[in-house]
């Protein structure tokens, strides 16, 4: 095991035993979720997992990756008292207790995005639609617009343009101001990499 998974392995254990300390029904019932057989029921970019104090599985019975597993145990940890308001759109850098985070959400989530999908603008609008994303909600004048449903509560902006003779292609990945109130800035991370990832694989 790596030091990486050890560490997520340890994260894991620890947040499984907090889960059975909180009152999973009612943060169900905040965050939109579906609740059954004493296990939340999480659609995480398009796959359905339970997550539960026994474990995280998905619609198969098995343990996803580790970063998932933390990501989504911390959703439920974190959930509020009550649903904040959205806010407007706004940059990973910009969300508190981000800065250390910045450069890997820019290498692994933005130009990652933008390393795939250069010259392929119509490949990363027909993958959008398999994640069943929707239109933004205004005009950003950019060549591929949508917005995706990461979590119940938590759409992200995915915004890309293609390269030209003078310009790089380049690709923004936005959140709501609410954000930072569901999930920290790592577990928004992980999120962030999950979306291109299954942009990706779609």
């Amino acid at each position: 095991m790596s030091a990486e998974n050890s560490v997520y392995e340890q994260t894991y254990q620890k947040y499984l035993s907090d889960l059975a300390g909180i009152d999973i029904p009612q943060a169900c019932q905040t965050l939109g979720l579906e609740y059954e057989d004493g296990k939340a029921v999480i659609n995480f970019v398009g796959r359905t997992y339970t997550v539960s104090p026994q474990g995280v599985e998905n619609a198969k019975g098995l343990q996803p990756e580790l970063g998932i597993c933390v990501g989504l145990i911390r959703y439920l940890l974190m959930c509020p008292p009550f649903p904040p308001k959205d806010g407007g759109w706004t940059t990973f850098r910009d969300i508190k207790g981000a800065g250390p985070l910045t450069v890997y959400w820019a290498n692994d989530v933005e130009q990652a995005l933008s390393d795939v999908f250069a010259g392929r603008p119509q490949d990363l609008t027909t993958a959008s639609e398999k994640l069943h994303a929707a239109p933004p909600d205004q005009d950003y004048s950019y060549d591929v617009q949508f917005q995706v449903q990461a979590l119940s509560r938590m759409p992200m902006l995915v915004l890309f343009n293609d390269g030209d003779d003078d310009f790089p292609p380049k690709s923004t990945v936005l959140f709501r101001e609410s954000a930072g109130t569901y999930l920290d800035p790592e577990c928004l991370a992980i999120l962030g990499v999950a979306v291109v990832q299954s942009l990706i694989r779609a």
